[in-house]
């Protein structure tokens, strides 16, 4: 690739430069279909833009996987306006990448991936990279630099407040490397100025610096790509041309590349670690800490670590690359922030990304011809504590040894599906960063008074007699040619009148040698000298596809009830039934040796559309009575199978 060659002069008409960024954003998943017609759209809306408009000059950045969705025909035109000089192609990557939440060797071959796609497409290989979100660290610039990239755009939020009035370009460096920064000024279909010209004036005006060269301004206008936009976001940019081409005396469209070829810059700027939230919104140094005490977006990122890993040891590189992009969706930084309409809040998103992460690791897993059940002990959670991944060909399941050495992660390999990825957005309001919340998990116990209620625990009105929520759990595990086992073990106690008394906790979870079966066994051992009378429960939070559509329900022999998860309901002593998710396919069969009752709580959050479910809690329970030095023992199994889908589903981007 070949590097911007610079070559200073000074114009003997002085013109104030502008650089238009178009910049079409798209963080909801829509149907492919949907997508196509959009970025259809808007290269027809961009073709007439620049042919209303000859004098144009267009900086346009877009993720690869986008462009690809673009028709051949309108592509060969895209081309044309590319040899004459009319526009610059800017890269986010074959998708947006959370560069900061990324594995770099992920991050590089999105990025590489990205400019491939674009040089095959459109004989322009991007000179420029638009980090998603303005999320930007130091030592981007190195892997920059070693992905082929000349230049960098931010939003001027991010520069320190005293060089902000500035109108020009920066150097950034890092570690002896350099690389060009462009600082653009945001604008929204809804923020657009009306009167243009005086509002780029006022911009320059603000640059106090006295220079001879001419100023720059960069303006990133976001052009949204969402198929069925009532507004026509291109009636400000048909504006904004028009009020150039009336001052082309004054005003200098140009690309980026040919302004930084043409003109020095205005010094160096060190930029600490940061992003872009919201409009007029600059994250702090410690973003990052908010973000983790969202551990559903720790735990997906550690699988997208996890998953990358395995795939960077296959020897045989055949297939990778298309296994590969399945990554690169998941590292797509709406997929990981925090937001209402998308992001990892929303359960179809986390559900989405889970099942691209799930499918890679059944490719490998039928790839490396894995027999049996497999054992893994790991610090999986990068938290300094153990966790026990148990698996087989049908499930896969994550235990945390600490926090109530319960269930984080649930797979089941042949739906691609996490059903256990339900969290709890009312622990973030604010985010305790010192200390995550945790999300919803499955097996987390309970001792309760024998009079709670349903409503208590959904209400989170009931005191936990107990102390296994939270603690270090010692654990075994063990292989046989039947399947893996891990056992879990706590010295706990419980809370009778006015004092602790010791009770231990023993659970064991195991998985067959093949079958999609999850087996658990609960022992309760009272060594004290006084009886304990408690309310036994146990919780698993389901995330369930068909939650928001009223297309789960439960089944117990000729008994049912539909919709659920959508108000609390309790079903009593039961030993088997079954939940049936008809929109995520799959049916869960539950079945324990002693009768329990069955609470379902309802666990949802409100959002500019309204009540939007993040999962189900099952809570299983039962009275227990143990007397000096007795135990008590349940044991259960839930089965998972595929069944019959409602509708077909959607190839979301």
């Amino acid at each position: 690739m070949k590097q911007i060659q610079k070559n200073y002069k000074l114009s003997s008409m002085k013109r104030e430069s502008i650089a238009l960024l178009l910049h079409p954003f798209k963080n909801r998943l829509i149907p492919r279909t949907a997508l196509k017609d959009s970025s259809d759209r808007f290269v027809n809306n961009l073709l007439s833009l620049v042919s209303s408009h000859p004098h144009l000059k267009l900086n346009i950045v877009m993720p690869a996987y986008i462009l690809e969705t673009v028709d051949t025909l309108l592509l060969s035109n895209l081309r044309e306006l590319l040899k004459k000089g009319a526009l610059e192609w800017i890269l986010t990557g074959y998708t947006e990448p959370f560069l900061s939440l990324s594995p770099f060797s992920l991050t590089k071959d999105n990025i590489t991936c990205g400019m491939q796609v674009f040089s095959e497409l459109t004989g322009q290989t991007p000179a420029g990279f638009l980090p998603p979100f303005s999320n930007w660290e130091p030592s981007f610039i190195d892997l920059l630099r070693k992905c082929g990239i000349d230049y960098a755009i931010l939003s001027r939020e991010m520069l320190p407040p005293q060089s902000r009035p500035a109108c020009g370009y920066w150097m950034a460096e890092y570690a002896g490397n350099s690389m060009p920064l462009i600082a653009t000024d945001i604008i929204y279909p809804t923020t657009a100025p009306t009167d243009f010209k005086g509002w780029v004036n006022q911009i320059f005006s603000q640059d106090k610096l006295d220079n001879q060269q001419s100023k720059f301004i960069a303006l990133q206008y976001m052009v949204p790509l969402h198929a069925g936009s009532e507004s026509d976001p291109f009636r400000w940019l048909n504006f904004a041309a028009s009020e150039i081409d009336k001052h082309l005396l004054s005003y200098q469209p140009v690309r980026f590349s040919d302004f930084i070829s043409s003109t020095p810059p205005l010094g160096l700027q060190y930029i600490p670690p940061c992003i872009r939230t919201g409009i007029g919104e600059k994250a702090d140094l410690h973003f990052f800490n908010y973000v983790y005490s969202f551990d559903q977006v720790g735990i997906l990122q550690r699988k997208l670590m996890e998953v990358n890993d395995q795939l960077q040891s296959i020897d045989d590189p055949r297939g990778i690359p298309p296994l590969k992009r399945q990554l690169y969706f998941v590292q797509d930084i709406n997929r990981l922030l925090p937001g209402k309409e998308s992001g990892f809040e929303n359960l179809s998103d986390r559900l989405w990304s889970y099942s691209k992460l799930i499918d890679v690791e059944n490719e490998l897993h039928t790839r490396k011809n894995i027999k049996g059940g497999q054992i893994r002990i790991t610090d999986f959670l990068r938290n300094g504590s153990k966790s026990i991944i148990l698996s087989n060909k049908a499930l896969k399941t994550y235990i945390d040894c600490v926090n109530g050495g319960s269930i984080f992660e649930f797979d089941f390999r042949e739906r691609n599906l996490n059903l256990c990825a339900a969290y709890n957005p009312s622990l973030h309001h604010p985010p305790n960063i010192t200390s995550p919340g945790k999300s919803r998990t499955w097996f987390l116990d309970r001792l309760l008074s024998e009079e709670t209620k349903s409503s208590d625990l959904l209400n989170d009105t009931c005191k936990d007699l107990g102390n296994f929520l939270s603690g270090q759990f010692d654990y075994k595990v063990r292989k046989t040619t039947d399947g893996v086992k891990a056992t879990l073990l706590r010295q706990g106690s419980i809370l009778q009148g006015e004092k602790f008394y010791p009770l231990n906790l023993e659970k064991v979870f195991g998985l067959e040698k093949d079958g999609a079966v999850l087996s658990f066994v609960y022992q309760l051992s009272n060594p004290s000298l006084i009886a304990s009378n408690f309310k036994f429960s146990t919780q698993l939070s389901l995330s369930l596809q068909g939650l928001s559509s009223g297309d789960v329900r439960f089944q117990h022999g000729t008994e049912s009830i539909e919709k659920l998860g959508w108000e609390l309901c309790c079903v009593e002593s039961k030993t088997k039934w079954s939940i049936e998710d008809r929109i995520s396919g799959v049916k869960m069969a539950f079945q324990t040796q002693k009768p329990v009752d069955i609470w379902f709580l309802p666990q949802s959050a409100s959002d500019l559309h309204g009540i939007q479910p993040q999962g189900l809690t099952i809570v299983l329970s039962c009275n227990v009575n143990l007397e000096p030095s007795s135990k008590w023992k349940i044991i259960g199994k839930i089965s998972c199978r595929k069944i019959r889908k409602k509708g077909e589903n959607i190839d979301a981007l």
